[in-house]
């Protein structure tokens, strides 16, 4: 949103503006002098901006940071996601290790011209060299020496790697290869291809062969050598501290890592440099994930930042779409000479959901002279224009595109998108998976798009996902017709489970597990035909109306969301039924939902339904002729109704009241009119 109209954002931009006046002033009038020894035990400052893609992080850290450099502070930003361009390994964190992070960090402090500081890290990183030398050197001689009598060791596996494809295996690999549930990540084709060969001989075996070379290693290399070589972790940490303590001593320092969530599975150890930077240091971290609250982090816990972070020296912030105000505001500076019609902004800022990104989108399609959602649906991000809704979805699957397994992982991640509300169990149906959690949690730790605890979306992305599924190239894709079949299959056969504890329509509205999965089998329905949701919908529709008028409205709301994907005779179906299922109908609305109501009789094929649906269509039709002043046949058609209705359920007695002598009209309702 580079060049666009500032909008919002203003309590975080006054709180951060005081908190460099009084940060400054602190430091002016020397209350930190003794900054070399407070550094070593003072927590830095943490700022800590999250958010949904799309929701304006990066624009206001940028703020932040051009805030910071007026008042003569050292700032440097390190964006992540740009640095996927260099080191395709950040698409998926997993395969890199502390030290290719710290790598990346000071490359960015060093362009900054503060390399002078970072002797002591620069001599750790020649010193891990000639560790590594070492190492190489090492196994070189045990492939000389032959041990494999002794050992089992199939050296001619790792011959074919070389020194340094066996160094790396020792340090990272072989080690951990052996133990349950541990995935291990290797860099290059022919060490994976090794790794597979390895685990050949066995698991065990290959657990035996990792602890056997440490033991052996340790022997060979100096004390120093061996701790740099296979947990060089913490003495990087303190070199790098303590660099940054140097740096920021005479103007202070101001360090943004913008896309965070890259790297969020190191939390739990970059939390450690954080705490030793000291006060003279500002970290901005800038995440799709939340920080605040405890998350798993690859194969540790991150705990949260909340309650776990000083909490003087903690700033969150929790970036939230922006209000119809904002919108309106944002519109009016950026449409300045085509202003955009006040009427429509209630609408539009629930169509693009408040999102900085799709809003600033959708003001360049009004400004090239079209309108940017189709006005006659509900106010779903599949009413906006075709180009607002790509644009949207590219930037929010730009991380996973650059994914090695990019293909599965987006597909999987449209199928929950375009599940209603989707739970474990549908999630396998859809997914065709016996045990999702792995992918859940790599959406979620990985990427920042997914709760995997309660198995969704975050509701922005899950709403543009599903527009921009809409479109009738992607919807009849085969593996999104398939993913939907199974899931009718399984709703329908889970439902079938409850339908036999409830013989009736009402106890079937009254149940609420019945009425989900019938709004999903809805939901899944429309996503494969048009015919395949509606029929769904007119069967259940009135058992709703008879029970549950806001059930009704309810399905009828929530099936606007596929008017894109409907022909025009759907449409005005559609329509035609939204307006009846007012409050108070008059009578050609009455008129015209008697006729919907009708088309669900040939879908009453058990008998006891079938005599409560002629109940439920006699009852309206009563109420049809009551509004159109004919009491007479009103009565008439109650009284038909009274024969068929259950005698244990409120229709029944709702007919009784109606066919006294004085009906009480509340009684027509039911619930609604008490």
């Amino acid at each position: 949103m580079d060049g666009l109209p500032w909008v919002g954002r203003k309590a975080a931009l006054h709180a951060f503006a005081a908190f460099l006046k009084s940060w400054l002033r602190a430091r002016n009038q020397g209350a930190w002098a003794n900054r070399g020894a407070m550094s070593t035990t003072q927590a830095s400052w943490l700022w800590i901006v999250q958010g949904p893609v799309g929701v304006g992080k990066s624009a206001l850290v940028r703020r932040w940071l051009a805030m910071a450099q007026e008042v003569g502070a050292l700032t440097i930003a390190v964006d992540w996601e740009a640095l996927r361009a260099v080191d395709s390994r950040l698409a998926q964190p997993q395969q890199l290790s502390l030290d290719d992070i710290l790598t990346h960090f000071y490359a960015a402090l060093r362009d900054a011209g503060l390399g002078k500081y970072f002797d002591a890290y620069e001599q750790l990183r020649r010193q891990q060299e000639q560790a590594t030398r070492a190492v190489q050197a090492a196994l070189q001689s045990l492939q000389q020496q032959n041990p494999e009598a002794s050992s089992g060791l199939p050296l001619d596996v790792f011959a074919r790697l070389g020194a340094k494809g066996l160094a790396w295996l020792v340090r990272h690999g072989l080690a951990r290869a052996g133990l349950p549930g541990v995935e291990v990540w290797l860099p290059q084709e022919p060490l994976e291809q090794a790794l597979e060969e390895l685990l050949q001989y066995g698991s065990d075996n290959v657990a035996r062969w990792g602890a056997w070379l440490q033991t052996w290693l340790r022997r060979q290399l100096k004390p120093e050598e061996f701790d740099l070589f296979f947990s060089p972790e913490e003495r990087f940490l303190q070199a790098m501290a303590q660099g940054l303590r140097a740096a920021a001593e005479r103007r202070g320092l101001v360090l943004a890592l913008d896309a965070y969530e890259t790297i969020a599975m190191f939390d739990p150890w970059l939390r450690a440099l954080w705490q030793r930077t000291g006060a003279d240091v500002v970290w901005i971290l800038a995440s799709r994930v939340r920080l605040d609250m405890p998350r798993r982090a690859g194969r540790s816990y991150a705990p949260g930042y909340q309650g776990r972070w000083p909490k003087k020296r903690l700033h969150l912030w929790t970036l939230a779409p922006w209000t119809e105000e904002e919108t309106r505001q944002f519109l009016q500076r950026i449409a300045c000479d085509r202003a955009f019609p006040p009427r429509e902004i209630p609408a539009f800022t629930r169509a693009t959901r408040g999102l900085p990104l799709a809003v600033a989108e959708a003001a360049q399609i009004w400004l090239a002279g079209a309108f940017p959602r189709d006005r006659a649906m509900a106010p779903y991000p599949s009413s906006l224009h075709p180009y607002v809704v790509e644009r949207v979805v590219e930037r929010m699957l730009a991380p996973l595109a650059a994914a090695p397994d990019a293909e599965r992982l987006l597909q999987r991640l449209q199928l929950l998108a375009l599940a209603r509300r989707p739970d474990y169990d549908l999630l396998v149906a859809l997914w065709n998976l016996k045990e999702p959690g792995p992918t859940l949690e790599t959406l979620e730790n990985v990427y920042g798009l997914v709760d995997a605890e309660q198995v969704a979306l975050d509701p922005l992305v899950r709403g543009f996902l599903r527009a921009f599924l809409m479109a009738e190239g992607k919807r009849k894709q085969p593996w999104v017709r398939e993913a939907n079949l199974r899931a009718l299959t399984w709703l329908k056969q889970r439902r079938s489970r409850y339908e036999r504890q409830l013989p009736t329509w009402e106890q079937r509205i009254g149940h609420a597990r019945w009425r989900e999965d019938t709004l999903a089998r809805m939901h899944h329905g429309f996503w494969l035909d048009e015919d395949k949701g509606w029929n769904e919908l007119i069967r259940a529709l009135p058992a709703a109306v008879t029970y549950d008028w806001g059930f009704a409205r309810q399905m009828v709301y929530e099936a606007g969301e596929f008017w894109p994907t409907w022909s025009i005779t759907r449409r005005q179906q559609w329509i035609a039924l939204r307006q009846s299922l007012v409050w108070e109908p008059n009578p050609s609305q009455a008129r015209r939902l008697l006729a919907f109501m009708e088309q669900a009789e040939p879908y009453w094929r058990h008998p006891g339904l079938a005599a409560e649906g002629q109940a439920m269509l006699y009852w309206w039709r009563g109420h049809l002729y009551q509004l159109e002043g004919r009491m007479s046949k009103a009565q008439q058609a109650w009284a038909r109704a009274l024969k068929t209705a259950p005698l244990d359920g409120s229709l029944h007695r709702r007919l009784q009241g109606l066919t006294a002598k004085q009906p009480a009209l509340p009684m027509l309702w039911g619930t609604l009119g008490s």
